[in-house]
C-alpha cells in the first residue's frame, strides 16, 4: 500500500529533465484559530476585541465559528521561516490586545465548556454578508451542537508557483490549457494525499485526551477515563478527527467524489441543494428568527468536512464552486492538522517542510481514480490511526490484505526521500531530508508524536487534561505578552484593524437587498 512506491524513478527522470529549477518556490499560508479562556480556563464569555478589528472585513484575524474562537489568517509567503515569524507576531499582537484576565488555550480540544448557550456564536454585524456568516453558524449549532464547534486546528494553504506548473505542463505534452492542467494535477495530489493520510495522523496528531466538561450526557463514546476530569483512548493520536469531532453522517452518504474537478464541483452542487430530512425539523426561520440558512445537506460548501480540499479565492459573496468551476483550483487547503501544544504557535517549521515534501510526492505519484472500494479503504485506515494509531501490532487495510503500519510507514518514507533530495538539490539545503530523518524515527517510537507527548505527560505527572493544557498555554501566552511585536508589523496590525472597522461600516450603509433577496440572489449563482 505504498501510494510512492514508483516515486524515485520518477524523481530521478524529472530532475534530468530540469524540474529542480523550478522548485525553489513553493507558497504557502496558514489559517490558525485559539481559543480565548479567562482566567480560570473557561470559555470566554466576551466579545470579540474592538482593538483587533472587524471580523467581517480583517485580512489577518477573524473569529471562526464562535465569537470565542480567533482565527489567525497569514498572507502568503515562499519563506518557511517568514511565514511562521508572521504567525507569531500575530499571535503575540492579539494577545496583548486581548482584554484583561484573557488569554489563548494554546490546544485542539477546547477548554472547560459549561452549559451548550455558553458557547457564543460569532457576530459578524448587520449587513448581509455579515447576518449570512452568523446564520450559517446557527445552522451549525442545531445540526452538530455548539461543542463541536470549539475544536481548534491549523489549515495549511499551498500552492506551486508559475515555474512549477509550466515545466510539468510542457513535460506532459497535453493538450488541455495551462489552468485546467492544473486543476486536474491539484486533485491527483489531493487523491494521494488521501491515500497516505492516515501516516500524517501519526505523526502530527496532538489530540488523544480531552476535558470531560466537552462531553455532554447524550454524547456517544467509547472514551475511557484517565482520572475524573479526563477522557481518553490510550493509543489515539486525534480526537480532534474521530466521531468526536468534525463528521456529518449525511455528507458521508453523499461520497462527493475527488476523481475530476467536475465530479468534486457537481458533488457540491448537489449536497447544497439536496434537501435533509434531519436538518428539515430544525425548521429555517423559527418565530421570525433564523435556524439555519436552509434545511439542504449542506447550508453552503464551507460546510463539507474534508481532511483536504481544493480552493480558489473567491470574489464577495462569490459561492466556492462557482469560482472553481469558472476559474479552476488555484491552491490546495490541508485541513487535518492538529495544534501541536508543544510548539508555540502550534506549528513548526520541520513539520511545514516535511508538509512539503509529502505534498510534492502526492503531485508527482501517479494517483489513479479512488473506487468504492479503495474509498472504504481510505477512510479505515484514517480512522484506525485517529483512534489507535500508536497501539502495539496495529494493522492498515491495503488492497491484498492486512500489513502491518511499521512496515507500510517505513515503505512510505523510503520513498519519501527521493522527493527530499529532489527540494535540497534545488533550495541548496539539507532541511528537507532532516525533517524526513526526524519523522522517520517516530514509526519506531510511538511515545516520541506529540500525542504520545501529551498522554506520557498526563500519566506520569498523574494531571488531569485541563491541568497540563491550562499550564503549557499559560507558558505560551507569557512568551506572546512579553514579545515585542516589530513596529513595522505593529502597524501594520494596528492599520488593517482600523480600515476593516471602516469597511465593515461601509457594507452595512452599502447594503440595498433584504436579507431574504440577498439569500436568493447568493444561492442562484450556479444557474
Amino acid at each position: 500500500m505504498n501510494t510512492f512506491a514508483n516515486l524515485p524513478e520518477i524523481v530521478e527522470q524529472l530532475s534530468r529533465d530540469g524540474l529542480t529549477k523550478c522548485l525553489p518556490h513553493i507558497n504557502h499560508g496558514l489559517e490558525k484559530e485559539a481559543l480565548r479562556q479567562d482566567d480560570l480556563g473557561h470559555l470566554s464569555q466576551k466579545a470579540h476585541p474592538q482593538a483587533l478589528g472587524s471580523t467581517l472585513t480583517n485580512s489577518y484575524i477573524t473569529t471562526d465559528y464562535s465569537e470565542a474562537l480567533i482565527e489567525f489568517i497569514t498572507p502568503v509567503f515562499k519563506d518557511t521561516p517568514e511565514l511562521l515569524d508572521f504567525l507569531y507576531e500575530l499571535h503575540s499582537y492579539s494577545a496583548q490586545e486581548l482584554p484583561e484576565g484573557e488569554s489563548f488555550w494554546c490546544h485542539s480540544m477546547p477548554c472547560i465548556i459549561t452549559e451548550e448557550e455558553n458557547i457564543p456564536i460569532a457576530e459578524y454585524g448587520s449587513s448581509n454578508i455579515g447576518m449570512m456568516k452568523h446564520v450559517y453558524r446557527r445552522g451549525l449549532a442545531w445540526r452538530y451542537t455548539r461543542r463541536m464547534q470549539t475544536i481548534a486546528g491549523i489549515h495549511f494553504n499551498f500552492s506551486y508557483a508559475d515555474e512549477t506548473w509550466s515545466f510539468l505542463h510542457r513535460q506532459s505534452k497535453t493538450e488541455l490549457s495551462l489552468q485546467d492542467y492544473k486543476s486536474e494535477r491539484y486533485f491527483d495530489l489531493i487523491r494521494n494525499f488521501q491515500r497516505s493520510s492516515w501516516l500524517l495522523f501519526y505523526l502530527f496528531g496532538a489530540s488523544p485526551a480531552l476535558c470531560k466538561s466537552f462531553l455532554s450526557d447524550d454524547t456517544p463514546n467509547e472514551l475511557e477515563s484517565l482520572d475524573d476530569c479526563t477522557a481518553y483512548l490510550p493509543y489515539a493520536t486525534s480526537l480532534r478527527m474521530s466521531d468526536l469531532g468534525y463528521t456529518n453522517k449525511e455528507q458521508q452518504a453523499l461520497a462527493i467524489s475527488f476523481n475530476s474537478p467536475q465530479e468534486y464541483v457537481n458533488g457540491l452542487s448537489c449536497a447544497i441543494k439536496k434537501p435533509s430530512h434531519e436538518f428539515e425539523s430544525i425548521g429555517i426561520k423559527v418565530d421570525g428568527e433564523y435556524r439555519q440558512l436552509n434545511n439542504n445537506v449542506l447550508q453552503i460548501e464551507n460546510e463539507f468536512y474534508s481532511i483536504v480540499r481544493p480552493k480558489r479565492t473567491t470574489k464577495s459573496g462569490e459561492k466556492p464552486s462557482v469560482a472553481l468551476r469558472q476559474r479552476g483550483v488555484e491552491y490546495i487547503e490541508i485541513r487535518m492538522l492538529d495544534i501541536n501544544p508543544f510548539d508555540t504557535i502550534g506549528i513548526s517549521e520541520k513539520q511545514s517542510n516535511f508538509l512539503d515534501l509529502f505534498m510534492l510526492s502526492c503531485l508527482l505519484q501517479p494517483s489513479p481514480t479512488i473506487s468504492d472500494e479503495e474509498a472504504k479503504r481510505i477512510s479505515e485506515n484514517q480512522h484506525r490511526i485517529i483512534t489507535e494509531g500508536r497501539r502495539p501490532n496495529l494493522k492498515l487495510c491495503t488492497a491484498s490484505g492486512e500489513a502491518p503500519f511499521t512496515e507500510l510507514a517505513k515503505q512510505v518514507c523510503q520513498s519519501l526521500s527521493s522527493s527530499a533530495e529532489l527540494l535540497d538539490q534545488s533550495m541548496n539545503t539539507s532541511r528537507y531530508s532532516d525533517s524526513l530523518s526526524t519523522y522517520s524515527e517516530l514509526i519506531d517510537k510511538p511515545e516520541k508524536t506529540p500525542s504520545g507527548k501529551i498522554l506520557k505527560e498526563l500519566t506520569n505527572k498523574k494531571i488531569s487534561y485541563y491541568t497540563f493544557a491550562k499550564e503549557l498555554s499559560a507558558s505560551h501566552n507569557s512568551t506572546f505578552k512579553n514579545r515585542k511585536v516589530r513596529p513595522e508589523l505593529l502597524q501594520k496590525f494596528c492599520a488593517e484593524a482600523a480600515r476593516s472597522l471602516l469597511a465593515q461600516k461601509e457594507i452595512e450603509e452599502s447594503d440595498e437587498l433584504s436579507f431574504e433577496d440577498f439569500l436568493i440572489n447568493y444561492f442562484s449563482q450556479d444557474q
